[in-house]
């Protein structure tokens, strides 16, 4: 692959900590060139240098100069000041990818000025072993070759679809909290094998490989997951009665209702700004 040149970010928490780490396991770029810079954490700069070689800086001016492609990784309340700070520093040669969630991009247009490239993605934290799922909206100012670019940096690492903005907040509820969803189930899984007399050290890499293979199994067999359910689940069997206790329970109705809640806490932070 043909390098991307001099990648900059601006934040240094757990995504940025995931993309580096799929990023740089991925074969996407080596560890000179990207740049990392975070608000005020040296120690944490520090454990990112030592851990995957990259270059840190305290300066924000050192990690935009030159770079083809910024990733602004910042929490949606830090934007603002942010903004302020990159702005002066950035021109229409450079890629600005924002990786915040309820950040819109008219918000950034706005900001960044007229004829500045910008897109807005919604990865997950997945991505750190390769297997991420990230939504891209490609801003006013954008051109195709900017959406390879993205697709160069996400690919990699995970599956990548492009979508238009207003579902941007609506995948941040599926895909971007969805894994947190999926630990929860591992680990209601496993807490109910130990409650019926199996050790964690059974129960728990019994319910990790039980959801790895049944993600596997869907993506794999090309059956959808309604298929799958009904080749699993047989008349008068163990796994009907299972699945009749969840939906006595409520729980599609409550994984929606989650995805519905992390939406609208996307959209309600956007419009906070």
């Amino acid at each position: 692959m043909k390098g991307l040149g001099k990648i900059g970010f601006i934040g240094a928490g757990n995504m940025a900590e995931a993309m580096l780490q799929g990023m740089l396991t991925g074969g996407i770029c080596q560890p000179g060139d990207i740049h990392v810079t975070n608000k005020e954490d040296s120690q944490r700069l520090q454990n990112l240098k030592e851990r995957f070689g990259v270059h840190t800086t305290a300066h924000t001016r050192e990690v935009i100069q030159g770079a083809a492609i910024i990733l602004l990784l910042v929490k949606p309340q830090d934007m603002e000041e942010v903004m302020e700070e990159v702005t002066p520093l950035i021109d229409s040669r450079q890629l600005v990818i924002s990786v915040a969630a309820g950040i819109s991009l008219p918000w950034l247009e706005k900001r960044l000025g007229p004829g500045l490239p910008v897109v807005r993605v919604m990865p997950n934290l997945p991505c750190q072993v390769k297997e991420g799922a990230t939504a891209a909206s490609m801003g006013t100012w954008t051109r195709p070759r900017h959406k390879i670019l993205v697709d160069k940096v996400f690919r990699p690492i995970g599956l990548v679809v492009h979508v238009q903005e207003d579902l941007i907040d609506t995948i941040t509820g599926l895909s971007g909290s969805g894994p947190a969803y999926v630990y929860m189930m591992i680990s209601a899984l496993a807490e109910a094998g130990v409650q019926s007399g199996l050790t964690g050290e059974v129960a728990f890499p019994l319910a990790v490989q039980t959801v790895l293979g049944g993600a596997k199994l869907v993506k794999e067999s090309g059956l959808d997951s309604q298929q799958l359910l009904q080749l699993t689940s047989s008349k008068g069997g163990t796994t009907l009665a299972g699945l009749q206790e969840l939906e006595k329970g409520g729980f599609s109705a409550m994984v929606s209702l989650a995805v519905r809640k992390a939406a609208k806490k996307s959209r309600e932070m956007n419009l906070a700004l």
